[in-house]
């Protein structure tokens, strides 16, 4: 989503306009969109009120004590006492459920380690299809959200476009709703 006239047809728009106009003509393929509803029935599903977190740690540092005093206000504020965390640290979900015993923490395990190296590029073949499944309903998740929480190591594309879902009420998950699965615990 970075400023090429492509995506917008050549006008130049704000940032959020731009994800908005984008999201709309994109549509998951039924087959990806039954497989991503099975990888979120699989997880722990939030109550339906939940804070997402996004805590960015693998080729991007991020301090995990900032994370832990927004996420300390984000519950002061909302009441929540649910958090779905989305990482690319495969030590993120001990650490922050050890260091916040009085919250639930839920999110999706990692299949393999990415440290020092972006999650997204040079995936193992035998987990990219698993990995693809987990950004998106990592996606899903933190867009549906009660309160969002980006990753403070940077404004990526990833947040932009969380971001503009959030903004703009859309996204490209199509029918996909999870509101009779979200409050049951596995």
């Amino acid at each position: 989503f970075n400023r090429t006239p492509i995506l917008t047809h050549g006008m130049r728009l704000r940032e959020p306009e731009r994800c908005q106009r984008v999201l709309r003509r994109l549509m998951l393929a039924p087959k990806l969109q039954s497989d991503l509803f099975e990888t979120l029935k699989s997880a722990a599903l939030p109550d339906e009120r939940y804070i997402g977190v996004h805590f960015r740690n693998s080729d991007r540092v991020t301090d995990p004590e900032e994370t832990l005093s927004m996420l300390d206000d984000a519950v002061d504020k909302s009441g929540c006492k649910t958090v779905w965390l989305s990482s690319d640290d495969p030590e993120a979900m001990r650490f922050f459920s050890s260091r916040r015993t009085r919250l639930r923490f839920t999110g999706l395990e990692m299949p393999f380690s990415s440290y020092g190296h972006n999650l997204h590029f040079g995936v193992p073949d035998r987990f990219a299809k698993h990995q693809i499944l987990c950004a998106l309903s990592d996606m899903y998740m933190l867009s549906h959200a009660s309160t969002f929480l980006p990753a403070l190591s940077s404004q990526s594309g990833w947040t932009r476009t969380i971001d503009a879902m959030r903004l703009g009420n859309q996204d490209f998950f199509g029918d996909l709703s999870l509101t009779s699965e979200i409050g049951k615990t596995k």
